[in-house]
């Protein structure tokens, strides 16, 4: 009832279509022994989703996509990100797309945690250097490896949530109110734990959100520090009249926007004599 994923038996990008000097092909073992399989993307997956000029690169920005299909079905999303000055990390959770296992609540945080350590060797994505861009349930990924990180003192370089909830105990139940007797209590708890976070925040939200309503949302945000460490400021961006999927279709350009000006103050601040330290 909550996790959607499509099966395929290779996601290859050439087997898709796709340039594979654009997007590369990784793969990464989680804790448990599972090997995990998922995109480097440094350029639009297609030429006609590409900007006429790429901005330069920003930042890395690890990408925890929602519950459902699998990295495929972000082709447009991850150009929009790219075209917003990023290269993009995208790996599959267990039992999405060609990937074993099947998904639960500890195996998808032991795949957040492999698949940051995974974008720390990618060629420039030092911590102060890598955004995670959580959207719906990666969301509340994204929150749990940003408050961890943020407690070893050495944060991300920034957040970014997309439609995220306060927790997905009080999503399901809102979303149908029968699931109440189904849904445990506690599950992905991303209002407890946002205030950990240290690094800055971007939060975007569709204003008619019909399965992560518009409120939840704020409600998540207002948890958040007000400041970062490095006293970046959290800021709130809503999508005027933007549902809960397809938002990068119907929003593009202020998709684009959002990003591409959190991506600079990103790397304006790692690029600070102080930036990543503990003493910020």
């Amino acid at each position: 009832m909550v996790y959607h994923p499509v099966r395929r038996p290779t996601l290859e990008p050439a087997a898709l279509g796709l340039d594979p000097q654009r997007i590369r092909s990784v793969q990464v073992a989680t804790e448990d022994g599972l090997t995990l399989r998922g995109w480097h993307c440094v350029g639009a997956p297609r030429v006609e989703f590409a900007a006429a000029e790429r901005p330069r690169f920003q930042a890395g920005l690890l990408y925890l996509p929602g519950r459902g299909g699998d990295r495929g079905y972000r082709l447009l999303e991850i150009s929009q990100l790219i075209d917003a000055g990023a290269e993009v990390l995208l790996v599959d959770y267990r039992g999405y797309g060609d990937n074993p296992g099947r998904p639960s609540e500890p195996g998808l945080a032991r795949d957040a945690r492999a698949i940051w350590h995974l974008s720390q060797t990618l060629p420039g994505w030092s911590p102060a250097h890598t955004v995670l861009y959580g959207e719906s349930l990666g969301g509340a990924l994204a929150v749990q490896l940003a408050a961890d990180l943020s407690d070893r003192q050495t944060p991300p370089g920034g957040l970014i949530l997309r439609s995220a909830f306060t927790s997905m105990t009080e999503a399901a139940r809102g979303y149908r109110r029968w699931l109440r007797w189904f849904i445990p209590a506690g599950w992905y708890p991303s209002l407890e734990r946002i205030s950990r976070v240290t690094c800055p925040l971007l939060s975007l939200h569709g204003t008619a959100d019909d399965v992560v309503p518009y409120e939840m949302g704020q409600r998540l945000f207002a948890a958040a520090p007000n400041h970062a460490r490095n006293q970046i400021p959290k800021e709130w961006i809503p999508f005027p009249d933007a549902g809960h999927n397809g938002l990068a279709v119907s929003h593009a350009p202020l998709l684009r926007v959002a990003v591409a000006r959190f991506l600079e103050r990103v790397a304006a601040a790692a690029s600070l004599p102080s930036a990543g330290s503990s003493s910020d």
